[in-house]
């Protein structure tokens, strides 16, 4: 969330940097929909951030995708009434889509993050790179953003993420 980008001729003061994370966007989401009632959220956004390459230079410009969800559930048909999603259901969203799009899933490696929960937060490193960020959002920021429940989320870099994935070995017809 460092390295900015300062806007010359901002619209708000509140406004007056280009974003450098999806997180901050995706949580005011998060609490906006879940203050006016919807408690059971599954979201995700693709987006532009910006990093500075210094005075003078035209920022670097890349793809981000942030996906979130809430821990309440609705009742389903098939769901008990006191089912909750975790971490764990945040890592099976990630490893779904990299079966989605036939990538082997990515290795997570524990690291704290300030906005992450301690023992609850990984890089994401497809490759041997560093591609995102997932965790679950730590309570002081929950609490910051006006958010009544835990939410749990990852970012990951697009353009590093496809660059560096390997895709699942397809198997040879036997003759």
């Amino acid at each position: 969330l460092r390295n900015w980008v300062s806007i010359m001729n901002p619209i708000s003061q509140e406004q007056d940097v280009l974003r450098t994370a999806l997180i901050p966007s995706m949580l005011e989401t998060m609490a906006r929909n879940i203050n006016a009632g919807m408690g059971d959220l599954m979201l995700f956004e693709i987006g532009k951030v910006f990093q500075s390459n210094g005075e003078g230079l035209l920022p670097k410009e890349s793809f981000h995708l942030v996906a979130a969800m809430s821990e309440k559930t609705s009742p389903g048909l098939w769901s008990p009434n006191n089912t909750v999603r975790d971490f764990y259901s945040l890592k099976g969203v990630l490893q779904s889509l990299c079966e989605r799009i036939h990538a082997q899933a990515p290795e997570l490696k524990p690291r704290n993050h300030p906005y992450f929960l301690p023992g609850k937060s990984l890089d994401v490193h497809a490759g041997g790179v560093k591609v995102g960020v997932m965790g679950e959002v730590h309570p002081r920021v929950i609490e910051s953003f006006g958010i009544g429940q835990r939410v749990f989320l990852f970012e990951l870099a697009l353009e590093a993420f496809f660059e560096k994935i390997q895709p699942v070995p397809k198997l040879q017809a036997l003759p």
